[in-house]
């Protein structure tokens, strides 16, 4: 009876370990691969499984390319030129401006009421030349205007000579006669012709340098007159340059843009001196410009 429930136990036992075996075994195929603590069996990697790994192996991932940015950069700006505009003059204030012979702007006077007058710069000095005066009045001024310098030639010799000068059609104008280097002159006879077309001589008057002297007009004031001067005896101090005689004349409304010559002209023995002994003076022409 001992031997029978021996027998019984040891079929039981042998039971249990192959069932523990088995399902040990059903373990392995599930998850593909050997069971942990078992020796001496070997289990070959389900083909399925090795078919996936093999896949996965294979894929290979295109590498991420980096661009740099783009960078915009923004166009120059371009700003408009600064354009500086001369103040506008003030309603009914006149401009005077003084200018050399070249046109070179000596002084420029704004803001002048009507009437008043301007001081004028400082005489200006031009090689073999001599300042002479200004070709515009600039007292009582009615109107912006330019005043340009004149000049005479610097003679070596005792000489009369008319001093330029410019003016507009319709305009009324003084043209001084000078005397240069004066070796005392007590009496003279001297004639003045011009373009009567153009000109006419209005008035006439005698100058600073012959105050000394007496001056008596030759008849009518036309082309071609002339004008005397006489005195009794020249004092010390008596003889000196400057302006002799001013011719006044009226330029007619539609005379021509041009340079009209104002002639003068003496004889031999039309110029004494303090003792009646006739004077060597050379007579020189000038122009009165029609701008």
């Amino acid at each position: 009876m001992k031997e029978l429930r021996t027998k019984h136990l040891l079929g039981l036992l042998g039971l249990f370990l192959l069932l523990f075996v088995c399902g040990a075994l059903v373990s392995c195929e599930a998850v593909g691969g050997v069971p942990t603590g078992t020796t001496g069996a070997v289990t070959t990697v389900p083909t399925a499984t090795t078919t996936a790994n093999t896949t996965l192996d294979a894929v290979t991932t295109a590498p991420i390319v980096t661009t740099a940015p783009i960078v915009t950069t923004a166009p120059p700006v371009t700003t408009a030129p600064t354009v500086t505009t001369a103040p506008p003059e003030d309603e009914g204030l006149l401009t005077v401006v003084f200018c050399d012979h070249d046109g070179t702007v000596l002084k420029k006077i704004r803001g002048i009421l009507p009437g008043e007058s301007v001081s004028p710069p400082a005489s200006p000095t031009r090689d073999g030349f001599e300042f002479v005066g200004w070709d515009k009045s600039f007292d009582d001024i009615r109107e912006s205007m330019t005043v340009t310098a004149l000049y005479s030639v610097l003679y070596t010799e005792p000489t009369v000579f008319v001093r330029d000068m410019s003016a507009s059609a319709g305009d009324t104008v003084t043209v001084a006669v000078r005397v240069k280097n004066n070796p005392g002159i007590l009496a003279m006879l001297l004639s003045v012709s011009y373009d009567d077309t153009a000109l006419t001589l209005v008035g006439a008057a005698s100058g600073e340098a012959f105050s000394p002297l007496t001056m008596t007009p030759g008849g009518t004031l036309v082309s071609g007159c002339c004008f005397a001067w006489d005195g009794v005896e020249l004092e010390e101090g008596d003889v000196k340059d400057g302006e002799i005689l001013l011719l006044r004349f009226a330029v007619a409304e539609d005379a021509a843009p041009a340079a009209y010559t104002i002639t003068l002209a003496c004889g031999a023995r039309d110029i004494l001196d303090n003792h009646l002994a006739p004077l060597a003076v050379t007579a020189v022409a000038g122009t009165l410009t029609v701008k």
